[in-house]
């Protein structure tokens, strides 16, 4: 794939990746230049809103290539995908006080774990993998040390991927960050709650900053 004998274009299992994804970043990447920011197109189905894709610009950069050279830009896609992912996890793992070799491996192993190597042919699931990945990092390093300007881009990433996923950033965040509060302060409520509270509003700003893409 790397070094252009095949594409990674899947026409028997995975084929999503030639009938669905394919088509539509085609179709994105001619709009973008014959009409600008996507709004209405009569090319999906018997018309469809392209604004809800708003997010794509950003988290699937092969739309803004000529057409003719997403299927073979794909693999480069991906391999971002992989970086970024395995980076975000090892940043999240050093902010809980791994050392730096169990870090890299942790990084390394989701990188290159079975969910996001199926993110080579259903794209959305490497897209999940790294918006989740930042937002556990981004959450560990605002309990760690205060500085939360990381979660507001991290949550908003992901409801780029879909609206849906800011669900699934919520009952993430639900989960850990009470368990990691008690780990750090054990079971006194007001800290806990302090700490809880602020992180929602932070994650509630970033749902306004992605709700460009989402509310539509």
């Amino acid at each position: 794939f790397i070094f252009g004998n095949s594409t990674l274009l899947y026409k028997d299992i995975g084929s999503d990746a030639v009938n669905v994804y394919y088509p539509a970043y085609v179709h994105l990447s001619d709009y973008l230049r014959q009409h600008g920011i996507p709004s209405w197109s009569f090319s999906m189905a018997m018309g469809q809103d392209l604004f809800p894709y708003l997010g794509w610009l950003l988290i699937t950069p092969v739309v803004w290539l000529p057409k003719i050279a997403i299927a073979r830009a794909l693999v480069y896609q991906h391999l971002l995908y992989v970086a970024v992912s395995g980076c975000f996890f090892s940043c999240f793992l050093r902010y809980r006080s791994i050392n730096v070799q169990a870090s890299f491996l942790g990084g390394i192993l989701l990188a290159f774990s079975a969910y996001l190597c199926m993110g080579s042919c259903w794209f959305i699931l490497a897209q999940e993998v790294v918006a989740f990945s930042f937002v556990l990092m981004a959450t560990e390093r605002a309990i760690t040390s205060g500085r939360w300007s990381y979660l507001v881009p991290a949550v908003a990433l992901s409801g780029l991927v879909s609206a849906f996923h800011l669900y699934l950033s919520a009952v993430l965040l639900v989960f850990y960050v009470p368990a990691r509060l008690i780990e750090l302060y054990s079971w006194k409520p007001i800290p806990i709650l302090r700490t809880a509270s602020l992180l929602a509003l932070v994650a509630l700003l970033a749902i306004g900053v992605a709700a460009i893409a989402t509310i539509p």
